[in-house]
């Protein structure tokens, strides 16, 4: 080896001493300096200075080779809480490359943080409060607290531009990250927050990729995300976290999350898409009315907000709720109806598209329509629900309504306290009987008694507006009502209501077309002026009606109708009850009846009487026990001729006179009381007075029992033994006509006639002389006469004298 070779060797070799020895001196000089108790608090001191806040190192430690480790590290504004510091880590571990210290360019191969607490509060204007060093107000001077103005777009670092630090492999794990309310109450909650990748620092700008997970996210209202996880990109100003996926109760959520800076203000974006959201979702953030539900919905939606006012959020997009039903008889138990319609429970209006907005704590959905699977069900509309429990809509729909349809256009707005609405409602033809079903309007006063629905048929339609408090129940409104071809089952109504007569004439009747007015007041439902409109010219009808929320409390028909070949004028009126009476009020007047056909409904022998009658009644009762009726009232038949009539029958046969069965008269006429079961008849009157004739008063009971008394007038010179017969009971003439007292007992049906006479043969007592054979009672008018003596001639003695 030449002397050359040896002294290069030597040299190299003394330089590599020499630069061992320097690397341990400087080693051993950083270790002994790190390991400085006073160096974490001037460390922490200069970062206090710099970003306007206290910072508190616990330790900070030098581990050989190049590893940095702090401990008990926290940031605290000047208004922070005692026990909430903006920053608390538990620990932070740094490696650092000697190497890029020479070239002034920090340069970390690994960064671990390991549990972090990162806690905000917003003031009362909304914004964030940060160290006072990190912003300027808008003069420019410092202050604490102040908004965060960073300067605008800053750029990625151009070409050639130095790093200020790298980082080649960092992990944050266990963190957590709170917001505040001003009030102290906690908005936001991230727990368990984990963080992985690559991050670089350089002298304008920063960039970097993270894998980001956290195991819970709580928000404000409780809704809780868990699962959440996506890629988090730092780059030329802006973060960006892409491929987010996140689960919200059973719910999912797919998105994205950006920001940038419009004009000078640091901003967020965010879309995302979201799946499978039910009621119970939606109910954590907004109050949410009762009456709608849905199965799930999805939604994609897109938004932005202030950095520094995160709940100054704006957004809006699209929705999907499959499913969508509408309880109808809710709204109408809102709006105090008192009334259940059959089949509005749960009306599904199927799928429902809609756009949604949020913004200033409103949730609006716009542009709602469906897709019923039903043509006659539809809706549309808007609605919109606020902080505090405000809320309005603008809503309308197509029901199906008792085999019609029922339009409805709804509208509120209001808040907790007081949420007034206005409603119009257009019916298009209902079958009466099945709309008048919920109202329950019965005929009596117990549960049994029959339902008015039941003996109505016909297609109603309406219009009308109604307005009141969705927060007080009870509403107002007014509208008309129309009944096409109304037909109204007399007879079966009556029969029901205890009056035993069979009515053909009216066993169906049709009015035609009738209409009238209708009003709600506070759970009181009311028809008035129902009336025909020019529908059947023979029969007319004119009712009112009142149904308070206990049932009926007033209602009122008058009918006209072709009934006995006649007319029938009849006026019910039903009053509000009482404890548990149900009175009602009738007047009946009817003129020019076939009485024949009368007897014939009451299944009495039509050829017993002829004419032609009119009828008047006044009175009242109660419907719950229709026996119990009371009036007055007259009746009067002109011409008349009564004919087997067992009562005359009888009557008859005990004066031998046999034509007196059958009376030909110009008129009977009689006044009548209806109480507690009887019919009382003042006064039985007949003319003409010149013929035979006859008068009675008395009473017939509702159960054929009869108490009757009255005189028969006849002519003195009738035929036969009628002259002798009533002279034999010391009946006489008088004017020509001899009156004979009766009366009649028993039952209508097997009467007991008896007749009061002042004496009969042999006896000068009053006798009372029954229906028992003639023959039998009388038997002196029936005794052998002996012959007269002749009248001797004048002059001739008697006989035996001589």
């Amino acid at each position: 080896m030449s002397h050359a070779v040896r002294w290069s060797v030597r040299v190299i070799v003394a330089l590599v001493l020499m630069a061992l020895i320097a690397s341990v001196a400087a080693a051993l000089w950083l270790d002994r300096r790190l390991a400085d108790p006073a160096l974490g608090g001037e460390v922490a001191a200069r970062l206090s200075e710099a970003i306007g806040a206290e910072v508190r190192i616990a330790s900070l430690n030098f581990l050989w080779p190049g590893w940095i480790e702090i401990e008990g590290a926290s940031v605290r504004l000047e208004d922070d809480p005692a026990d909430r510091p903006m920053l608390e880590v538990g620990e932070i571990r740094l490696l650092i490359s000697p190497g890029s210290l020479l070239e002034r360019r920090v340069y970390c191969p690994i960064v671990q943080i390991v549990r972090p607490k990162l806690a905000f509060h917003l003031r009362a204007d909304g914004s964030i409060a940060l160290p006072r060093k990190l912003g300027r107000r808008a003069t420019g001077d410092p202050g604490a607290g102040e908004v965060l103005a960073l300067p605008a777009r800053p750029a990625w670092p151009r070409s050639g531009e130095e790093w200020l630090a790298a980082i080649g492999r960092h992990s944050l794990t266990e963190a957590t990250l709170m917001l505040f309310e001003a009030d102290g109450s906690r908005s936001f909650l991230a727990e368990d927050v984990n963080l992985r990748g690559r991050f670089d620092l350089g002298g304008s700008g920063a960039g970097g990729t993270a894998r980001l997970d956290a195991g819970r996210v709580i928000l404000k209202n409780g809704a809780s995300l868990s699962g959440l996880d996506g890629m988090l990109t730092v780059g030329r100003g802006m973060a960006r976290l892409t491929e987010a996926r996140a689960m919200i109760d059973g719910a999912s959520v797919e998105g994205e999350l950006f920001t940038d800076r419009t004009e000078g203000a640091p901003r967020f974006h965010f879309s995302a898409k979201v799946a499978h959201v039910t009621r119970r979702h939606l109910e954590r953030f907004f109050d949410l009315p009762d009456y709608m539900t849905f199965g799930e919905a999805d939604a994609t939606v897109r938004g932005e907000g202030d950095i520094e006012n995160p709940e100054r959020v704006a957004a809006s997009g699209a929705l999907v709720c499959r499913d969508t039903r509408a309880a109808a008889n809710q709204v109408l138990r809102l709006v105090g109806a008192g009334v259940t319609c059959d089949g509005w429970e749960s009306i599904r209006f199927g799928d429902t598209t809609a756009n949604v907005a949020y913004s200033n704590g409103w949730f609006q959905i716009e542009d709602i329509a469906t897709d019923s699977p039903s043509a006659d069900t539809s809706g549309s509309g808007r609605v919109a629900f606020g902080p505090a429990g405000r809320g309005e809509a603008n809503l309308a729909g197509c029901l199906p309504l008792s085999g019609g349809k029922v339009d409805v256009a709804f509208r509120y707005g209001g808040d907790a306290a007081s949420m007034p609405f206005a409603a119009k409602i257009s019916l298009r033809r209902a079958h009466l009987r099945e709309f008048l079903a919920p109202f329950d309007i019965r005929m009596g006063s117990n549960r049994r008694a029959p339902r008015l629905e039941a003996y109505l048929q016909g297609r109603v339609s309406g219009a009308a507006e109604f307005n009141g408090d969705l927060r007080a129940p009870g509403a107002c409104g007014r509208g008309k009502a129309s009944v096409d071809s109304l037909t109204v089952a007399v007879e079966r109504l009556l029969q029901d209501l205890g009056v035993p007569a069979d009515l053909p004439d009216v066993r169906a009747v049709a009015f035609g077309a009738v209409e009238g007015t209708l009003s709600v007041t506070n759970g009181s439902f009311r028809i008035e002026g129902l009336r025909g409109a020019g529908g059947n010219p023979h029969s007319r009808i004119e009712a009112g009606l009142e149904s308070g929320p206990d049932g009926v409390g007033r209602a009122l028909v008058a009918l006209d109708l072709p009934v006995w070949k006649g007319r029938v004028n009849a006026r019910l009126e039903q009053k509000p009850a009482s404890a548990n009476r149900r009175p009602f009020g009738v007047t009946l007047r009817g003129a020019e009846l076939d009485a024949p056909s009368v007897l014939r409904s009451f299944r009495v022998d039509p050829v017993s009487l002829e004419g032609r009658a009119t009828l008047d009644f006044s009175g009242g009762g109660d419907l719950g026990a229709p026996d119990r009726l009371q009036g007055a009232g007259s009746l009067a038949i002109r011409p008349a001729r009564i004919q087997k009539v067992k009562t005359l029958n009888i009557l008859a046969s005990m004066i031998a006179m046999p034509g007196l069965g059958s009376f030909n008269l110009d008129s009977i006429e009689t006044d009548y009381r209806i109480a507690n079961r009887v019919v009382t008849l003042a006064e039985i009157r007949t003319a003409p007075k010149s013929r035979d004739h006859f008068t009675a008063q008395g009473t017939i009971g509702f159960d054929g029992a009869t108490d009757l008394k009255g005189v028969l007038v006849v002519n003195s010179g009738a035929p036969g033994f009628v002259g002798n017969t009533l002279y034999a009971m010391g009946l006489k003439a008088n004017r020509g006509f001899i009156q004979v007292p009766f009366a009649v007992t028993g039952k209508i049906g097997n009467p007991k006639v008896s007749i009061s006479a002042p004496g009969l043969v042999g006896s000068a007592a009053t006798t009372v002389i029954d229906h028992i054979p003639l023959l039998n009672r009388i038997p002196g008018l029936f005794r052998k006469r002996e012959p007269r003596p002749s009248q001797p001639a004048p002059g001739t003695p008697p006989p035996g004298k001589r």
